[in-house]
């Protein structure tokens, strides 16, 4: 029976738990401190390079930023900023800094030290080595009006540039740190931030503890606690196996996992343990991106019978758990007129592939000019539903369409060349949608490298008129081309499920999410 697998499973992670969990174990814990129990950590903390969930999950807690993105009544709000503008044609934006904000070493946080760090952010520094925020759109120059205004200009229109602010990369940083150089900005230690809490220690590779700020008071306009953290401490802990995250929770050890096995969601469940499957509503879908320039790929037709022969929604189903939902297009979150759906037709599939010239082979695999039907992708460790997904739809390509599928399982090395590699013909992705869907086509990642997702002539200039616009009518409008074009038209991607990170707590937690999925641990609380 499935239960009693599901069982046996969680059962032998709670003792790999345990030592996963050991610097922290539940009887010599402090009172009042929140274990989270994540996936793993990185080297890099300097803010316009931080690429991964592990890293936000902490920096959203050191780091304030001018504007916050409600998600649950979907606007955008004042935070350090308490009131903000933009022109008419988004090229000009103006700052308000709310009085009494100051960095966690005491300095203000005043127009002069904001302007700072959007030099930073809009030019980087090329001898320094650090990178410009690729959110930034064309940066011209920032000015400091008066002591708590700050006036931005861009070279050209970009009308995501304020919501841009609302994230994690653009983290709001004091002076000692922005002088420091690239090396010494990578280290967390180093981060002097105006959150509501600050770096206290740290277990390289093993463990990272951030403490409350007691003088913050200066949270995002709407928040429930406007005051300091309710709890002491957050200790993050590296937890890299995904069943010793869930023993963890299952145990006590830890009061917060991210990255549950689908299997491991109703045993948690039916002990008593919250799920929390929170939408990355900041996120663009995930979906596996085909690279045309290879050569196998290069045909639409050959796209598009891969993308009708992945049984998508039949996976989904079958996963025991309701976190994650049917794809509809590159994007997370579903606008009227602007999604997508693709048909699992598999007999249609083969006859395209019939038609562009891919004949079965001696092993079942199709041919074409002495070539085979085959693919080589990576899987995206970040959601444990990713690996199933892919592996189902390499059963279906094999056996419905006699095409190949070989996955690169837990080759990190491989996945990390493959991001920007044009010739690797699949590669599952999902990106930031902080510039609107500009950065997919042609643009950069946040180190500064193409992401080659892709560079159509259409698609381009389609996402440079969703930057340039500011009707959101017409925004939706250009979204859903968007949409039509990279999935039903020319067969760029195969959707796959709308962004989703679940996490697992105790039931004494209490605690919400940002729209980027990063716990809020200001507002997280401990209930009897």
């Amino acid at each position: 029976m499935k239960v009693g697998r599901i069982f046996a499973g969680i059962t032998l992670a709670v003792a790999m738990g345990i030592t996963a969990c050991s610097g922290a174990s539940s009887t010599t814990r402090a009172d009042n401190e929140i274990v989270f129990a994540d996936v793993a950590f990185i080297s890099n903390w300097q803010t316009q390079a931080i690429p991964s969930y592990t890293a936000g999950n902490i920096a959203n807690s050191l780091l304030a930023r001018l504007t916050y993105y409600d998600a649950a009544n979907e606007k955008l709000v004042g935070w350090v900023a308490d009131k903000f503008e933009q022109n008419d044609n988004a090229t000009e934006f103006t700052f308000h800094i709310r009085d009494g904000v100051t960095f966690s070493d005491g300095t203000p946080v005043d127009a002069e030290v904001v302007k700072q760090n959007f030099d930073l952010w809009g030019n980087g520094d090329e001898a320094r080595g650090i990178i410009k925020n690729i959110y930034t759109g064309d940066y011209d120059r920032a000015e400091a009006v008066d002591g708590s205004t700050v006036k931005v200009y861009l070279k050209q229109p970009f009308s995501s540039f304020l919501y841009a602010t609302s994230s994690i990369f653009y983290g709001l940083q004091a002076k000692k740190n922005l002088d420091l150089s690239l090396e010494e900005q990578s280290k967390i230690e180093n981060l002097v931030g105006a959150g509501p809490f600050v770096f206290e220690s740290q277990t390289p590779d093993q463990e990272i503890v951030i403490k409350r700020r007691d003088d913050y008071a200066w949270a995002p306009e709407g928040a429930a606690n406007q005051g300091a953290a309710h709890v002491e401490r957050v200790r993050i802990k590296a937890v890299p196996e995904i069943s010793s995250r869930s023993g963890a929770v299952s145990s006590g050890q830890a009061d917060l996992a991210r990255v549950i096995s689908p299997d491991d969601e109703k045993t948690l469940a039916d002990a008593g343990k919250t799920i929390y499957p929170v939408p990355g509503v900041e996120l663009t879908a995930y979906f596996g991106a085909f690279r045309p320039g290879n050569e196998v790929v290069s045909d639409v037709r050959v796209r598009k019978a891969l993308q009708l022969g992945a049984d998508v929604n039949t996976v989904l189903k079958d996963l025991t758990t309701g976190s994650y939902s049917a794809p509809h297009g590159i994007y997370t979150k579903s606008e009227k007129g602007v999604d997508v759906t693709v048909p699992y037709d598999p007999e249609r599939a083969r006859a395209l592939l019939d038609e562009a010239g891919w004949v079965p082979g001696a092993d079942g695999i199709r041919t074409k000019n002495g070539q085979r039907l085959s693919l080589t992708t990576d899987d995206e460790t970040q959601s444990p539903a990713s690996l199933p997904i892919w592996e189902a739809i390499a059963q279906s390509w094999r056996k419905e369409l006699g095409a190949e599928l070989v996955i690169r399982k837990g080759d990190v090395q491989f996945s990390r060349e493959a991001s920007t590699n044009p010739q690797v013909p699949l590669h599952p992705m999902r990106q930031w949608n902080y510039g609107g869907t500009a950065t997919l086509f042609g643009g950069t990642n946040v180190n500064g490298e193409s992401i080659i997702f892709h560079a159509d002539p259409e698609l381009r200039a389609l996402a440079e008129r969703e930057q340039a616009s500011t009707d959101p009518v017409e925004q939706r409008q250009i979204r859903a081309e968007l949409n039509k074009v990279a999935v039903t038209d020319k067969a760029y991607v195969i959707p796959t499920y709308p962004e989703v990170q679940v996490f697992a707590g105790s039931e004494k937690l209490k605690i919400g999410f940002t729209g980027a999925t990063y716990p809020d641990f200001h507002g997280a609380e401990f209930t009897n």
